[in-house]
Formats: C-alpha cells, sequence, structure tokens
C-alpha cells in the first residue's frame, strides 16, 4: 500500500518581503516523512493563491485566510475545508485537488459561489472539520459554525455530492445549522466530523446505515464567553437529529469540579470500528494545589447507542 501523508496549514507565499503574509498551504509527504514531489511539484500546494485569484480571498496583507480541515478521498483526492475573509465577513471555503495536486475541476462550480456552502450576505461562516463517506454514494461532509440573524454562532453542518455540488437530499439544500442556546453568547462550534457506521438488522436483513457525528463546544454560562461545554450532535443524512442521542440528538457535558462554570474545549473526535463509542478529548481549566488556573487534557469516551 502506498502510504503517504496530507498536512495542511499556512506559510510564506514570499518569505523574502514586508510585510510577510502567510497563507494558507497542503502539503503531502511520504511514509518515510519527505516532501511527496508527486503532489505540484514541490509536494505542496500554495492554495491561498488560488484563493486570491478567485476572488475569495483579498489581496491586502491584512486580510487571513486559513484551511482547517483536510480529508482524502480513496482515489487519492484531497479535500480542503477553512475559510476565508472577504468584504462581507468571513466566508466557508471547500473545494478539492486532484491525486497530482491541480484543483479538480469536476469539483462544483467556482462560477456559482462553489466554495461558499453556507454563505449569507453580511453573516460570517467558517469551515473546521471535513471528512467523506465514500458508500454508498461518495458524499463530503464539512461542518463548522455560522452566524445566525440573531447574532450569535450555531453549529453549521453542510453535505456535498461526488461533485461538489450541495446535497438536497440534506435538509432541503445541502446544509443545516445546531442551535445548543445553553446561555451567555450562545457561541456554538463545531470543530470536529465524523461518520457512523453501524449494522442493523431491519426485516431480518443486516443493514449498513450511517449517520453523521458532530463534536465542539458550546457556550454555557450568562456573560461569560469563555466558559464552554463540550458539544455533541448526531445527524441522519436526510438533515435530522437523531431522536434516539442524548436530548433529541444533542448532547452536552463538562468537567467542572467547582461549579463556576470553566473553559472546556472539545476539538477531537475518533469512532470505534463497530460505530458505537465515540471519543471526544479536548482541554479543560483546572486549579492548581497554589490556587492558580492551569490547563488539563481531558479525554471522554461517549456511547453512540441507546
Amino acid at each position: 500500500m502506498n502510504r503517504r501523508i496530507v498536512a495542511i496549514g499556512r506559510a510564506a507565499s514570499r518569505p523574502f518581503e514586508l510585510p510577510v503574509r502567510l497563507e494558507p498551504d497542503v502539503a503531502r509527504l511520504t511514509a518515510a516523512g519527505v516532501p511527496d514531489r508527486t503532489l505540484a511539484g514541490p509536494g505542496r500546494f500554495p492554495i491561498g493563491r488560488w484563493l486570491a485569484r478567485a476572488g475569495v480571498l483579498a489581496t491586502n496583507a491584512g486580510v487571513r485566510a486559513s484551511i482547517d480541515g483536510v480529508a482524502v478521498q480513496s482515489d487519492g483526492k484531497i479535500v480542503v475545508a477553512g475559510s476565508a475573509q472577504t468584504p462581507s465577513g468571513t466566508d466557508s471555503v471547500i473545494d478539492r485537488l486532484s491525486a497530482n495536486g491541480a484543483l479538480d475541476p469536476a469539483f462544483g462550480n467556482l462560477a456559482t459561489d462553489k466554495s461558499r456552502i453556507w454563505y449569507v450576505v453580511g453573516q460570517d461562516d467558517v469551515a473546521e472539520a471535513v471528512t467523506v463517506s465514500e458508500l454508498p454514494t461518495r458524499r463530503i461532509v464539512v461542518a463548522g459554525h455560522t452566524k445566525t440573524a440573531a447574532g450569535d454562532y450555531d453549529m453549521a453542518v453542510g453535505v456535498l455530492d461526488a461533485g461538489g455540488v450541495a446535497d438536497i437530499g440534506f435538509d432541503g439544500d445541502g446544509r443545516m445549522t445546531i442551535p445548543f442556546n445553553l446561555g451567555g453568547t450562545n457561541r456554538d462550534v463545531a470543530a470536529s466530523v465524523k461518520i457512523q457506521s453501524k449494522i442493523q438488522t431491519i426485516g431480518g436483513f443486516p443493514v449498513v446505515t450511517r449517520e453523521i457525528v458532530l463534536a465542539g463546544v458550546a457556550a454555557n454560562v450568562p456573560n461569560a464567553p469563555s466558559h464552554t461545554a463540550f458539544a455533541l450532535a448526531q445527524v441522519a443524512f436526510d438533515g435530522t437529529l437523531d431522536p434516539t442521542f442524548g436530548d433529541g440528538g444533542k448532547s452536552t457535558f463538562a468537567w467542572d469540579v467547582d461549579g463556576d462554570g470553566v473553559p472546556n474545549d472539545g476539538g477531537a473526535l475518533a469512532m470505534d470500528d463497530q460505530g458505537t463509542m465515540a471519543i471526544v478529548g479536548g482541554k479543560t481549566m483546572v486549579l492548581r494545589g497554589d490556587g492558580s488556573d492551569d490547563l488539563a487534557w481531558v479525554v471522554a469516551r461517549v456511547v453512540l447507542e441507546p
């Protein structure tokens, strides 16, 4: 098997010019950890330059863009998700590279704002994670958050078909928001997304079903925007929350020994092979012996099946 490592980040586009401008980059390494030069020649693709040409990213040095999620399809194509500033705010960015690092011409349509899956004029949309469901048909799932008309932020999830077009079978338009609204700033953010696959017996026959699992954080204390809880949601591929999971498809929990609403940051998500358990990782604030604050790693295992 030809194992390769795909990495995302930001790099100086013109390192010998001031001010230094950092642009989103995608890189691929061989199993030995050296640049894979079959990807765009040098083993990296400066996707920020394409964003500028496409008009998604403004060209002045003060504007920021980032690629925060990456997934590799079984055919070697690379799907990236992130965000970029525009005159109207922050837009989500989703695109796909071919296995050799070229922009995939079969993905979406630039003329119809293919990269802006949650785009609303004057609002902010951020994509933070992406995954690919290969079976029974290939679909791309993107997660993040979006600003609502009320001024708060909700978890956001979108589904694209194999060609990069919004899957209208998912909630009617290929996208949905998931509010937790626990209090405070009501800032609810999805940081990770996975596909849950499980075998169920329907009509006496084994059937594989798939659902989307999101993990992130939700603000939970009034007047304290940094105080958050771990937040999970489970969504079917038709865009409905799974009523058998948590409270109507959503679940929150927090490490908070003294009840003062400390920050909890859930940013990592993994699934077991049977699709019945989710492992959530992140960090929380704890008190040292001298009374000062410190951050600690935390890991939780969550049962997905009732």
